[in-house]
């Protein structure tokens, strides 16, 4: 049958000898089953079943009558418009199995969206599928990723494409399920009416940081990797959010050029990027903010914010200007990786508070999160000095 691929490349060609009549071997981001199209081509609807959604958002339809019969509903589930004619429903579906011994019917959470005019699969999946898992990564505090994905250019009604997307090019790899009791925000906590708008638009102004952020979090990489990953990403939400309160440095101004000049000719081309972002707010600064916006939360993490702040600034500064290796006196490997993480839950109080979350509520859930617990537990006994206020 027909099917697309996306982002091919060929890997291998072979030829018979004496000919020119051979293989190629290709290798692709993405296929889409059922259709053959360009990259541009418009879709009007998708649907993604999301590792970690039925447990977050378990919407049954099942219905049972006290007897030990069951009836399926098909009118439950919730619709969430996005603006500009485009709508988020999650829904509840049902599937059915059988083995040697027996029969048995389950419900799954769906999230479907619609589109008020045709998008193309990029979009579909950046703009519109990451965002929800991302939100999903969030709120449950573990990994997530899309497990099935069909898209319907509206051709007709029952007509669908199955996505099948390359390990470690879609939307999030790593995910293991989770007990409802370990999620951050449950759904229950969200109002997803006004929240999951909110927290599109949000997702839009940050553009790729919150895929960034929660793929960092998750990733296997080196505690010193995952460290950085932890610092960029809370200076890069931060830069995002905070308007600059200081204009840049102009470096077309003849001051400047002429300050910039005087230094050897080796020199200028780092000098002057450095000048350029002279007015911009620190590292420090970004840190203070984010730490205020986390109380009282923070205030348990690291009682002693100046020596937090101290401590994440210097263990940054030291892993990038001093060739990825730490003095003795600043944290490595298990600790470093529980600094990391608990700027992690920082940064997730932080982009909660960007949607209107009372900040009782926020610690309220995270009094409830084991992890949370353990994060703090942990933190303290790896970095003492930090509960000496």
């Amino acid at each position: 049958g027909d099917i697309t691929l996306l982002d091919c490349r060929v890997i291998l060609k072979k030829y018979g000898l004496g000919s020119d009549v051979g293989k190629q071997h290709l290798t692709c981001s993405t296929v889409i089953t059922g259709l053959h199209a360009a990259s541009d081509h418009g879709f009007s609807r998708a649907r993604a079943q999301i590792i970690n959604l039925d447990e977050w958002a378990p919407l049954s339809a099942i219905r049972t009558d006290g007897k030990g019969g069951f009836s399926v509903a098909h009118d439950l589930g919730l619709s969430v418009p996005l603006g500009a004619g485009i709508r988020l429903e999650l829904r509840p579906t049902v599937s059915n199995g059988q083995d040697r011994l027996s029969a048995h019917i389950e419900t799954h959470t769906q999230c479907y969206i619609e589109f008020g005019a045709p998008v193309t699969f990029g979009e579909i999946l950046g703009t519109w599928v990451r965002p929800f898992v991302d939100l999903v990564i969030l709120a449950t505090a573990h990994p997530s990723a899309v497990s099935r994905l069909e898209i319907s250019d509206g051709s007709s009604e029952e007509l669908w494409y199955e996505v099948g997307m390359r390990q470690g090019s879609g939307p999030g790899t790593k995910a293991a399920y989770i007990w409802a009791d370990w999620a951050f925000v449950r759904f229950s906590d969200l109002d997803p009416v006004k929240r999951i708008p909110q927290w599109y638009k949000l997702a839009h102004q940050l553009r790729g940081i919150f895929n960034y952020t929660f793929d960092a979090r998750y990733s296997a990489d080196t505690p010193e990797t995952r460290y950085l990953n932890a610092t960029t990403a809370a200076e890069a939400i931060h830069r995002e959010l905070v308007p600059p309160t200081r204009k840049s440095v102009d470096l077309s101004d003849p001051v400047v050029q002429a300050f910039i000049q005087s230094f050897p000719e080796g020199e200028q081309q780092l000098l002057g990027a450095r000048v350029k972002h002279l007015n911009d707010t620190s590292f420090h600064q970004r840190l203070e903010e984010i730490y205020d916006t986390a109380r009282p939360f923070s205030e348990r993490l690291a009682p002693n914010r100046d020596r937090w702040i101290t401590l994440v600034k210097k263990t940054r500064n030291a892993l990038t200007h001093q060739s990825g290796t730490l003095p003795d006196k600043l944290p490595s490997g298990d600790k470093l990786s529980v600094l990391a993480e608990a700027i992690f839950f920082l940064i997730s109080i932080y982009v909660l508070a960007q949607l209107d979350f009372a900040a009782r509520d926020i610690d309220g859930w995270l009094g409830r999160q084991q992890h949370a617990k353990f994060t703090i537990e942990l933190l303290l006994a790896s970095f003492p000095e930090l509960g000496q206020t």
